[in-house]
């Protein structure tokens, strides 16, 4: 509703709404809207919210948009890597936040191994056998994540004595599909995990706000989208150092907005698709202006 409120039009249109054929691509769009009769939705958390309706959708070509910005979530399947590829026809013309080759380039939880002064001590890995040797030589318990999913789907925690969980081994073996599929598994910090990790929102390589992520009882995972709950936090110098450290990665690859997961000071995740987050912050921070930051942003962007 900024962009509206700021006097731009916005459309929206899902994946399969965009297509190219030969040089030209097209989008079925519909068009956001402030109600005739605004009825101000009052949200507890946020305060009133302007009404919002869509248009009927309508075919537009995509080079005619001043900017397109991608906010689907994962998984990151087959579609949404087409989606990339169709949107990178365009860059040149058009803004596109973030860049899809960027996202494309930036797998969530694999581009943590670009910072490894960052990262807890990580493998990834189709075979389980490795995994498991890695555990044995750290005789810790692990996290193990999917490559290509979101808000906790797919993690288990792989106790280090696991005889008697077999049952975790043979979701082992579903997650790499026998040994076929890679993911992500790393040393379980057992120490910070009830205090839950931080999200640092980073717009141009600059943080914008964090917020600390605390998951529920009876869960190792702090993901507000099964039950996780949002708190205040303070950004660190070790935070600043950490986002110093990517800022060359993100301008190079065109990550505008992102939002990085950390614990104890150690990277986890690093989310591209569809950070989310901002929300969140403008609860915790209202005088902040967080989104008419990310707006300020996208207002100068360019094509690249």
């Amino acid at each position: 509703s900024e962009l509206l409120k700021r006097g731009h039009r916005v459309w929206g249109a899902d994946v399969p709404d965009i297509w190219a054929e030969s040089s030209q691509s097209f989008a079925c769009a519909a068009e956001f809207r402030v109600s005739e009769k605004p009825r101000l939705r009052l949200s507890a958390e946020i305060g009133p919210v302007p009404t919002l309706s869509l248009s009927a959708p309508s075919i537009a070509y995509l080079e005619d948009f001043n900017l397109i910005v991608i906010r689907k979530e994962p998984p990151f399947d087959a579609a949404y890597y087409y989606l990339t590829l169709l949107l990178d026809r365009i860059s040149h013309k058009v803004a596109v936040s973030n860049r899809a080759s960027g996202i494309r380039n930036t797998n969530e939880k694999m581009a943590t191994l670009l910072f490894p002064d960052f990262i807890p001590p990580t493998i990834v890995s189709s075979n389980i056998s490795a995994i498991l040797e890695f555990q044995r030589s750290r005789r810790c318990p692990l996290i193990v994540k999917p490559l290509n999913e979101k808000g906790g789907t797919g993690i288990i925690l792989l106790p280090y004595k696991h005889a008697k969980h077999s049952n975790l081994i043979q979701h082992l073996k579903r997650m790499t599909q026998g040994g076929h599929t890679p993911v992500l598994a790393q040393v379980f910090l057992r120490s910070e995990s009830r205090k839950g990790d931080k999200r640092l929102l980073v717009l141009d390589g600059k943080i914008l706000a964090g917020y600390q992520k605390k998951p529920p009882r009876n869960d190792f995972r702090s993901n507000l989208s099964i039950g996780g709950t949002f708190h205040e936090a303070r950004i660190t110098p070790h935070d600043e150092k950490l986002a110093a450290a990517m800022k060359p990665y993100l301008h190079d690859q065109g990550i505008h907005f992102t939002g990085l997961d950390v614990m104890a000071g150690k990277l986890l995740d690093f989310n591209v698709t569809c950070p989310a987050g901002l929300t969140e912050a403008k609860v915790l921070y209202p005088r902040l202006g967080l989104v008419e930051a990310w707006v300020d942003f996208l207002e100068r962007l360019q094509p690249s």
